[in-house]
């Protein structure tokens, strides 16, 4: 019996579209051609003999014509989305693949009538994500989830949804289904009506024995007279008129020319390896003779003719290298920096992650077309050598290459090897006290509710808010009305119970984010070993991982500064603490060149004041603890593109007078504005911005057709040079202050953000601070000088 696949086109257009959001090329989206690519890659590695792509047409359906709600609380399909069917289509045409619709019926539906007609004498596979098609399977049809890898049998159903496939229909009948705004019978979720199927068999046992049902199911199935039409809606047509023939599903072979064709077209470089070679992309030849692995987890390789990889013993002189952190981590020395390959591809374009095939996909496309053709790390690194060093002397980075980020990478080793202290005992008091105040909380919730249920459930929540206690919500989504914490936020101005929700996820996050964590990855010695991730970042900040210690929580409330004073200085030392004040404004000061600004921060006189002080007209004096506060997210709004609708709804104003007070601000600080316009000017014409030493991130949706990727775009590139430079400001820092700490008894432990964290003997401890914030401070020559807040402390919180 031959294996037929039937592909559901359309579940998978909106799946990829949502599950890479974003994704574009050259400013056109891509997420669902590209996850159509990948699929159709891994079904071309099944080698099937039938296959079809089912999709939905703009036509109106038969459910229509039955529920005049049907599928109507759905959102307009997004433009991003529209103009990607076509190429998904062509795409899946060139893979020899029959693409099958037809007006008036769902994809679903004519899979269905395909699978039933035949699986008298076939196998039928149907590879989907939708649960309306588990309704299909039986001995013969068996429905694969590619992204999940999962094939659903009988019984694999079962255990999916509690029901057989042919309980299905009437399952999603009483549970409702929101995407397709078929309501369901109330109050009856996943749970109670797999039961109630389980014992009773169908809609009609159920309702043959409703006497024998719980009060309150009883009530909500007799309260609901429209079950029946709502089976029929979730009953996929096996019979819908379309002529079932299988040579139609015959598959043709690629046409990989055309393949290639749109691969190259939308940017899916990294793809090609995986199609058969062709004269017109075959790589550059590469001299074999250039290549000597050495260790393969080390990447260090040996060019015996010229210069780009040397290796031979240890002690010879290595000039190229992938990820000397990793060397120095296992253990080898050098005589001097080598040129760190991975370092090169991250300051070239910061969003190549220091990929050598993602940084040359921009630059070079002839050597990014070889790169992606390699297979062996070695050749890759080989080949990406010696045009890396030539970009990094064209754009004048090598300083930043050889100066800061390679030293820095031993600066954060060291760093990684030490670690932090923590106090576990501190931790586990706190974790018994959190637990103690959550559940109170639960039982002040419950008490509102008048029942218990599962608090963390999205579903229950929004039954309780919104059903049972009848709130009025704020928003809705494609799975009901919104329960995140922006609409809590606005809720708990009223009801008691949103502003008990807010608490209760605020210290669940802290337990389960930072506390269970911290504590599972405490080593012998007391310590968290993080990992700093020095090419991760678009902008150029450092991150961390396993634990991310970036993200700690910086409020001063007790849930969130519990978790600073957690870390601790060893017996004998103290913690210094040293926080850059206002690095970014001040960045921006000296790239605007706005004198207003510059004045403020050459008489040091405090930014958000004076700020509140030219936007709203009154005397310094008369800033208060609001006005300054209005202020700073004005200053910091302006900074990271905040527009005037976001601005009136963080500070609870009108959106005239958000409006009126951006044109105040811009006629205040006006070479602040012209340096942001300026900035966007140069992203879109070149596609690309830079920070003040030159570190680049590409932004080649700046000019998209899609406005709201544009205008992120707008934002990254303003943010990017002024953030980036802050970042790199902090790197150069910490490489001379490493250089300064050598011969002391003091330890750089932590970077976050703008802040750095200190060991130091208790009797050096002053006297390190004060090289600290004199190094700090002393960095680069601004316009305006750069502040520090330095403190002393045996735990962070106290030092912060």
């Amino acid at each position: 019996m031959e294996t037929v696949y039937l592909v559901d086109g359309s579940s998978f257009l909106y799946r990829f579209y949502f599950a890479m959001k974003g994704l574009s090329y050259n400013g056109f989206p891509t997420s669902s051609i590209f996850g159509f690519a990948k699929l159709l890659l891994d079904i071309e590695n099944l080698h099937p003999s039938y296959i079809g792509f089912f999709f939905d047409t703009k036509a109106k359906t038969f459910r229509e014509d039955m529920l005049e709600s049907y599928k109507k609380n759905r959102p307009k399909t997004p433009d991003d989305l529209l103009v990607q069917i076509e190429p998904s289509k062509k795409l899946i045409e060139a893979f020899g693949i029959t693409i099958i619709e037809l007006d008036g019926f769902e994809a679903d539906d004519l899979i269905a009538t395909y699978a039933e007609k035949l699986k008298e004498n076939n196998k039928i596979t149907i590879i989907a994500s939708d649960k309306d098609l588990f309704q299909l399977v039986d001995k013969n049809i068996l429905l694969y989830d590619p992204v999940k890898k999962i094939t659903y049998d009988r019984e694999g159903v079962f255990k999916k949804l509690g029901c057989y496939p042919e309980q299905v229909a009437d399952y999603l009948a009483l549970v409702g289904d929101s995407i397709d705004n078929i309501p369901g019978v109330k109050s009856i979720g996943p749970k109670t009506a797999a039961s109630l199927l389980l014992k009773f068999g169908s809609i009609e046992g159920i309702l043959k024995h409703i006497d024998k049902l719980p009060p309150k199911t009883k009530k909500a199935l007799e309260n609901e007279p429209n079950i029946e039409l709502y089976r029929k809606l979730t009953t996929v047509d096996r019979n819908a008129p379309i002529e079932v023939n299988l040579n139609l599903l015959k598959k043709k072979e690629p046409d990989y020319n055309k393949i290639r064709e749109i691969f190259m077209e939308f940017g899916f470089k990294s793809l090609l390896k995986a199609l058969p070679d062709n004269p017109e992309t075959a790589p550059i030849p590469l001299d074999q003779s250039i290549i000597f692995p050495k260790d393969n987890t080390a990447y260090i390789y040996k060019n015996s003719k010229t210069s780009p990889i040397i290796l031979g013993d240890i002690n010879e002189e290595i000039n190229c290298v992938y990820d000397f952190k990793k060397l120095d981590r296992l253990g080898i020395t050098f005589k001097h920096y080598p040129f760190d390959i991975k370092l090169a591809c991250y300051l070239i374009n910061a969003d190549s992650k220091g990929n050598p095939f993602d940084c040359f996909d921009l630059i070079d496309t002839n050597l990014s077309k070889t790169i992606a053709s390699l297979n062996k790390p070695e050749e890759i690194y080989a080949v990406s050598c010696r045009p890396l060093k030539e970009i990094i002397e064209k754009r004048n980075l090598t300083y930043l290459l050889s100066d800061v980020e390679t030293p820095l990478s031993v600066i954060l080793n060291e760093m990684e090897k030490r670690g932090i202290l923590i106090d576990s005992d501190h931790l586990i008091k706190l974790k018994n006290e959190f637990e103690n105040t959550l559940a109170q909380i639960e039982e002040k919730i419950y008490a509102i509710a008048q029942e218990k249920f599962n608090i963390n459930s999205t579903k229950e929540l929004q039954r309780i808010l919104f059903e049972k206690l009848k709130i009025k919500p704020v928003k809705k989504t494609k799975t009901g009305y919104s329960t995140d914490s922006e609409s809590l936020s606005i809720l708990s101005e009223k009801y008691e119970i949103a502003a008990l929700l807010i608490n209760y996820r605020t210290i669940t996050k802290v337990i389960t984010t930072y506390i269970v964590p911290f504590l599972e990855k405490i080593d012998n010695s007391g310590r968290i070993h993080t990992t700093f991730n020095q090419t991760l970042t678009a902008t150029g900040r450092l991150s961390s991982s396993n634990p991310n210690l970036q993200n700690l929580p910086a409020g001063d409330d007790e849930i969130h500064a519990g978790i600073r004073k957690a870390v601790i200085a060893p017996d004998g030392y103290k913690l210094i603490c040293s926080d850059y004040s206002q690095i970014e404004l001040r960045v921006l000061a000296h790239m605007s060149k706005d004198p207003a600004l510059i004045e403020i921060f050459n008489n040091n006189q405090d930014i958000h004041t004076q700020t509140a002080v030219k936007l709203f007209g009154v005397h310094p004096g008369m800033v208060d603890h609001n006005l300054r506060r209005m202020a700073k997210t004005i200053n910091f709004g302006i900074l990271y593109g905040m527009g005037y609708v976001s601005l009136a709804k963080t500070l609870s104003i009108s959106k005239d007078k958000a409006k009126s007070i951006i044109e105040t601000y811009f006629n205040r600080f006006s070479k602040v504005k012209e340096y942001i316009e300026s900035t966007i000017s140069f992203a879109t014409k070149k596609g690309y911005v830079e920070t003040l030493f030159g570190r680049r991130r590409y932004l080649l949706n700046i000019n998209s057709k899609n406005k709201r990727i544009a205008e992120f775009e707008k934002r990254a590139a303003v943010n990017t040079t002024i953030q980036g430079t802050a970042a790199d400001i902090i790197k150069i820092a910490m490489v001379k202050l490493h250089k300064k700490l050598k011969d002391f008894d003091a330890y750089m432990v932590l970077q976050v953000h703008d802040e750095l964290l200190i060991e130091a003997k208790d009797s050096i401890a002053e006297e390190i601070a004060s090289v600290v914030k004199e190094t700090m401070e002393s960095v680069v020559d601004f316009d305006v000088p750069l502040k520090t807040n330095t403190k002393i402390a045996s735990n962070w919180y106290d030092a912060k």
